[in-house]
């Protein structure tokens, strides 16, 4: 499969537009599907859902036009590593995370993105330099 890489400027479409992706790749026999399997490929939608949403709601652009790059590579043998850059301004990862883990109130309904994230992958790492943040995550089916 190599890498695929998409690009989004609407933060209005973009939820749908990935959802509608997946779904394209659950019902292909090669490429991701064939990578990760089917529960694999439904991890990687759930985290690069719960990031996207995150970025919706809560990235501040600081009057710049948004743009979100996805890009996903695979790892052989199962395994798919994704990359989601923004040039939003970023926020302070290692106190999200913590806060996120933190989280005790069973009923609580926000917060806990992050360590779902965390959960479904193998492996994240996030980053901010010169006007970018990039999140990855590696998946394995």
């Amino acid at each position: 499969m190599g890498c695929v890489r998409m690009r989004f400027h609407n933060l209005e479409t973009i939820t749908e537009e990935l959802l509608d992706q997946f779904a394209h790749w659950l019902a292909q026999p090669d490429g991701l599907m064939r990578v990760l399997g089917e529960e694999g490929l439904l991890k990687l939608r759930l985290i690069v859902h719960e990031w996207v949403a995150n970025l919706v709601e809560h990235a501040v652009f600081n009057g710049k036009g948004p743009e979100i790059v996805l890009e996903f590579e695979t790892t052989e043998p199962r395994g798919v590593c994704c990359r989601i850059y923004d040039n939003s301004l970023g926020f302070d990862w290692d106190r999200c995370a913590q806060q996120s883990a933190a989280l005790d109130d069973l009923e609580a309904e926000r917060g806990r993105g992050l360590a779902f994230i965390q959960a479904l992958s193998k492996r994240v790492l996030y980053q901010s330099r010169e006007g970018w943040n990039c999140f990855q995550v590696w998946v394995e089916g």
